[in-house]
């Protein structure tokens, strides 16, 4: 494993992060109480390099989490555009665009349970978060 944010060492307390691996591409989520979060992408050439358009937003609803499979999106400052959700393996299994919108119902209920991604875009700022289907 390659180290994607060489030059820190350590750790902080409270912090939290993920792997996750979208068509081929290694992300690495991190945050800490104190300065927020930030997402990395390993491209696989070597050099890690930060991602500027993707952001946490902690004011991006998703509800109910857990949920069966149906759930809200929902953020009254963002304009939401386009809505993406890959499984633990990286595969696609939802995309649609949308018309500048700041709540949908989305329907991912004939997938298996398990834990998903949803990536939600506006222009072209994306904005992760983790949903689970049970």
């Amino acid at each position: 494993m390659y180290d994607i944010n060489p030059g820190l060492s350590g750790s902080i307390s409270g912090a939290t992060g993920y792997l996750t691996n979208i068509n081929g591409v290694l992300f690495f989520s991190a945050g800490d109480p104190a300065n927020g979060g930030e997402l990395w992408k390993y491209p696989g050439n070597g050099i890690a390099s930060g991602v500027s358009s993707i952001s946490i937003n902690d004011d991006l609803l998703i509800y109910p989490n857990p949920s069966t499979g149906i759930f809200q999106i929902k953020n009254d400052d963002l304009k939401i555009t386009a809505v993406e959700i890959y499984n633990v393996m990286g595969e696609k299994i939802y995309a649609s665009s949308k018309n500048a919108e700041n709540n949908l119902t989305i329907d991912i209920s004939n997938q298996p349970k398990g834990i998903y991604f949803v990536t939600v875009y506006e222009g072209t700022k994306m904005y992760n978060k983790k949903i689970v289907v049970q």
